[in-house]
């Protein structure tokens, strides 16, 4: 019913479906499930540290399974859409060290090279470019190949120094980054990181109508906030 409720889009009929399943049933394998799908309708509705709390106890109780690296997974997430990449870039490789599955190593693999871009510290670029190189196969023809193909080419572009790589690079950024939707990246970071690879070429107008988009998103305070300077800095 739970299910149900949330396909159909009613999410505050899951939430109370999911919850009283807890509460019958704490002990029960299904229970367990409920708690993660839980965490799951409470993040879709931004009840960011409901979901986190739900989340853990997923982490806590379901270790070995499947569960416990998607937990860790979705942890990450909601870090990083609170701008704590920190405590992301731990959750999410805590994920990928558990992880089996080659869906769950490529969400993993690009959330983390993400994250790494985005903070744009020194030598983020190689971090990110090793991480994907590390769990290239689970790329391969999966859901997430071509975010893997642009991830891979703002890397290469952002440690171009002569101008001719520069250039060459530029050229295969731009035609992975038109093969790619925001909404396709596993969290809110989308939009932003694909502002950002537009305004490393200079392309001002793309990179100012993905931060607008962005913009109109319902994102996590702290991601809106981010698109909201990056959009600032670029008129």
């Amino acid at each position: 019913m739970g299910n149900l409720a949330a396909a159909e889009g009613r999410a505050e009929r899951a939430a109370t479906f999911y919850r009283e399943t807890t509460e019958r049933f704490p002990q029960h394998a299904t229970s367990q499930f409920a708690y993660f799908n839980l965490a799951k309708t409470l993040y879709r509705d931004r009840e960011l540290d409901q979901a986190m709390e739900n989340f853990y106890h997923v982490v806590d109780s379901r270790r070995g399974t499947q569960l416990e690296p998607l937990a860790h997974l979705y942890l990450g997430r909601i870090y990083f859409d609170q701008g704590n990449a920190k405590r992301a870039k731990q959750e999410l490789s805590r994920g990928l060290a558990l992880a089996t599955v080659p869906e769950l190593l490529a969400a993993g693999a690009m959330t983390l090279a993400s994250a790494y871009l985005i903070e744009a510290k020194p030598g983020a670029a190689g971090s990110a470019n090793a991480i994907l190189l590390e769990h290239r196969d689970a790329f391969r023809d999966g859901q997430f190949s071509q975010e893997a193909i642009f991830l891979s080419a703002l890397t290469r572009f952002r440690a171009a120094i002569h101008p001719d790589d520069q250039r060459r690079r530029g050229r295969e950024l731009l035609a992975a980054a038109i093969r790619v939707e925001p909404s396709q990246f596993f969290g809110d970071f989308g939009y932003l990181l694909l502002g950002d690879a537009f305004a490393d070429m200079n392309l001002t107008d793309d990179a100012v109508n993905w931060y607008s988009q962005g913009v109109e998103q319902p994102l996590a305070e702290p991601m809106r906030h981010r698109v909201m300077f990056r959009l600032a800095q670029e008129y």
